[in-house]
């Protein structure tokens, strides 16, 4: 095995984001995005789920992108439902998971869509504590308000941080029952 020359190794850091990991931080409030794609995957639970990734199109999120996890159960089918009805998307009746990929990669993907964003705080297996943005809602990009990406544009870009994480989606709906999310709901309207 041959030996590195060690005194040879230029490491330079000039063009390289602080944080540089997959985690973004924006500050909270509502931003216009679109839905940059879709991909089928399954939970740590085993479940099928599809995982978006979905881009800032205003403020602070503007060209960030997040990653959202719908696991296709019964109990969290909500969330799916709520992403779809925000781009405007009709919803199928029934169809088999192959055919509703397919279905939300031409009707979902490409489209506008207005989301929440709030802090979430995870601990890394360092037991180091890391906040970073999760999608808390989604709405119609219209009821968008431009006082929170405004708002946003004026804050220091100190807000943004980008952490690492190996964190994997849960199945669940973030904690979130469907009263206390059908009354956040309203109350951003």
């Amino acid at each position: 095995m041959a030996k590195a020359n060690i005194s040879s190794t230029l490491i330079d850091f000039d063009d390289i984001e602080e944080g540089g990991g997959t985690r973004v931080r924006v500050p909270e409030g509502d931003y216009a995005a679109k839905v940059k794609s879709v991909s089928f995957s399954t939970s740590q639970a085993g479940n099928p789920m599809f995982i978006f990734i979905v881009q800032g199109t205003s403020g602070k999120f503007k060209g960030k992108e997040l990653k959202e996890y719908c696991a296709l159960t019964k109990k969290a089918l909500w969330k799916l439902r709520d992403l779809m009805e925000a781009t405007g998307t009709s919803l199928p009746k029934k169809q088999d998971i192959r055919a509703l990929l397919t279905y939300v990669k031409k009707n979902v993907v490409g489209k506008s869509i207005g989301v929440t964003l709030g802090d979430d705080e995870f601990v890394n297996d360092k037991g180091r504590s890391i906040i970073s943005s999760k999608i808390q809602d989604y709405m119609d990009p219209d009821d968008v308000g431009g006082s929170s990406s405004d708002d946003a544009d004026a804050e220091d870009d100190d807000d943004i941080e980008e952490e690492d994480s190996d964190e994997e989606a849960e199945d669940g709906a973030a904690g979130l029952d469907e009263p206390d999310r059908a009354g956040r709901r309203q109350a951003h309207r």
